[in-house]
């Protein structure tokens, strides 16, 4: 049985019924993160979406020129 009037008590229901904790420090914390290849790669896939978008634009207009639309699957 509980002695509480069935209510289970847990830690930090105080947050739940709207009372803010104080903030507390108990110290600080570096951290030093080397992201140097992720960003690569990402500048990698940048320039390849770059390209592909060129190609795409040289292609839209060389049908264009030809009579040939550009049709998208799906699409009517």
């Amino acid at each position: 049985m509980r002695s509480n009037g069935d209510k289970p008590s847990f830690k930090g229901a105080e947050e739940k019924k709207g009372v803010q904790p104080k903030p507390k420090s108990i110290g600080t914390l570096t951290v030093d993160i080397d992201c140097s290849d992720a960003l690569k790669g990402l500048k990698a896939v940048q320039r390849e979406a770059r390209k592909a978008t060129a190609a795409l634009k040289e292609l839209e207009v060389k049908q264009n020129n030809m009579g040939l639309p550009i049709r998208m699957e799906g699409s009517s």
